[in-house]
C-alpha cells in the first residue's frame, strides 16, 4: 500500500467540493477545509504481505470556519454529506484501492 497515493486519491475525490483539500496535515489551513490522514495502519498486513489484506481506516477531517451559527453548521452538514457521496461505497479512487466505504462519522 502506498500511503501517499491513497491520501492523494481521497483528496482528488473530494476536490470538487469547493473547499481547500489537503492530502496531508497542513502547517496552516484556511477553513472551510478538509485534510486526510491514516488513523491506524496494521503494518504487517499492509506492507509485508504485499496482498493489501488490511483495510486501514483513513480520517477525513472537515473543518468549517465556525459552527456557532446556523449558517456555519449548515455548511459543515453539507460538506459532510458531499464528502461521503464523493468517496462513495465501493469507489476505487481511480484504481488506487480495491474499494472505499464511509464507515463512521464523528
Amino acid at each position: 500500500m502506498d500511503i501517499s497515493a491513497v491520501s492523494t486519491a481521497i483528496a482528488t475525490a473530494l476536490s470538487s467540493l469547493g473547499v481547500h483539500v489537503y492530502d496531508y496535515g497542513p502547517d496552516q489551513l484556511i477553513p472551510p477545509a478538509i485534510y486526510i490522514y491514516p488513523e491506524t495502519i496494521p503494518y504487517h498486513e499492509s506492507f509485508t504481505t504485499g496482498d493489501d489484506l488490511a483495510e486501514p481506516p483513513w480520517v477525513v477531517r472537515i473543518l468549517a470556519a465556525s459552527t456557532n451559527t446556523k449558517g456555519g453548521q449548515a455548511k459543515l452538514n453539507t460538506l459532510i454529506t458531499s464528502a461521503a457521496a464523493a468517496i462513495g461505497a465501493g469507489n476505487t479512487l481511480s484504481g488506487t484501492v480495491s474499494g472505499a466505504t464511509v464507515r463512521q462519522m464523528r
